[in-house]
């Protein structure tokens, strides 16, 4: 019974509870909460942290450079392309400037040259009325049966036969163009053309002479003979109208002696004319 008892006897522990006591173990002093390993880690993330931190500045850094950058060359990408629009307006303008002046220079040239062919056409003029004015003063010295009325030439056998050296062709009948073309030629060379149309007609018409002229410009020859009975009123025996010479069959073998020699005349002097030119240009 004793034993029973000294073993159910509470201890002095037990039966003294030190309330106030620290507990041993993990936490029960701050000595051991703030560790070193603990305060490892504080630190890295803390380094981590800041890491991360500068890293996005960094990149924030990057972004608003790159936008700079970007803001930069599309600015010079904006004014190069000013620039050339502004270049491309100003060869615009020039270019506009340069065809109004050429376009000028085109028709003053062919200003120019409208009046040198009137002033040209003038002149044959003048001088084909030179020539008819000393041929009806010749012919006004001859009697009727000097100077015979031409109906029974054969105007192509007659120039045929008096410029053998020069070619003569017939035009066919049906075809466009004067009834005969005279090439005029001295020395074996081209000099110049006389186209020749007759007509043998009861009455003068005036488009005798037109057709012919235009037949003389398709043919771009020098002279243009109408051979005819009937003549405008007032004229007789040659005459000139539309710058065509209108002649007695009898009369044109004579006109054509003398169209024949200016003609050749104007030849050599434009051939001399080209070789002075030429050595002019060699020097």
């Amino acid at each position: 019974m004793l034993l029973w008892r000294a073993r159910s006897v509470p201890s002095a522990s037990s039966r003294f509870p030190t309330s106030g006591r620290r507990k041993s173990g993990r936490g029960s002093s701050p000595r051991l909460r703030h560790s070193p390993r603990r305060r490892s880690q504080s630190e890295s993330a803390a380094a981590i942290e800041k890491v991360k931190v500068e890293s996005i500045a960094q990149q924030t850094a990057a972004r608003s450079a790159g936008i700079k950058f970007a803001e930069a060359a599309a600015q010079d990408k904006f004014a190069e392309a000013e620039r050339q629009k502004k270049e491309a307006l100003e060869r615009a303008e020039n270019f506009e400037t340069n065809l109004e002046a050429a376009i000028d220079q085109v028709r003053e040239a062919k200003d120019t040259e409208m009046n040198a062919i009137k002033a040209q056409h003038f002149k044959e003029t003048q001088k084909l009325t030179g020539i008819v004015e000393g041929l009806q003063r010749r012919l006004e010295q001859k009697n009727a049966q000097e100077l015979g009325e031409g109906a029974e030439v054969d105007l192509f056998k007659a120039l045929k036969a008096e410029f053998p050296e020069d070619l003569i062709a017939r035009v066919p009948k049906g075809a466009a163009g004067a009834d005969i073309i005279h090439v005029v030629k001295h020395n074996g060379k081209e000099c110049g053309k006389i186209v020749y149309d007759s007509k043998n007609r009861k009455r003068w018409e005036y488009e005798y002479a037109t057709k012919l002229l235009d037949d003389q410009i398709a043919e771009k020859a020098e002279h243009a003979i109408l051979s005819t009975l009937k003549f405008p009123a007032g004229a007789q025996q040659v005459a000139v109208h539309a710058g065509v010479i209108i002649a007695n069959p009898a009369r044109v073998v004579t006109l054509a002696w003398i169209l024949r020699r200016e003609i050749i005349q104007t030849s050599s002097l434009r051939i001399v004319g080209n070789e002075r030119d030429g050595k002019t240009a060699a020097l």
